[in-house]
């Protein structure tokens, strides 16, 4: 007797260069479900960066080069050249206006971003 219980069947994914990866060509059912988690298909790995060592929130670097912060009520996406202003999760870091230049920056806004939401 076959059993149906939690099968799930593996998806065909659409052939999509890596650094085109977006949230809007994410999978999706015709109900708006995505049919992979985005971590997966944006290919979201924890770096090694020197003076970043946090393992207890949920951050890391994507395909497309943007380093994301997410939990269970949002996600967003840093990268160098961002502009941080007035009414930013983010700008509570400096309380001015700024630009991200480094990869270190961006990376602790994704940390610092995924603490606030958390």
């Amino acid at each position: 007797m076959l059993k149906y219980s939690r099968f799930i069947q593996e998806q065909k994914l659409p052939d999509i260069a890596d650094d085109k990866r977006t949230f809007e060509n994410l999978p999706r059912y015709s109900d708006g479900k995505a049919k992979v988690p985005f971590q997966k298909w944006l290919k979201i790995k924890k770096p090694d960066i020197d003076g970043l060592k946090d393992k207890s929130h949920s951050w890391g670097k994507g395909c497309d080069g943007k380093y994301y912060g997410w939990s269970h009520r949002a996600v967003f996406g840093f990268s160098i050249g961002d502009k941080i202003k007035e009414g930013d999760i983010a700008y509570g870091c400096y309380g001015k206006e700024t630009t991200l230049k480094t990869e270190k920056e961006v990376a602790q806004h994704a940390i610092n971003f995924a603490k606030d939401v958390s």
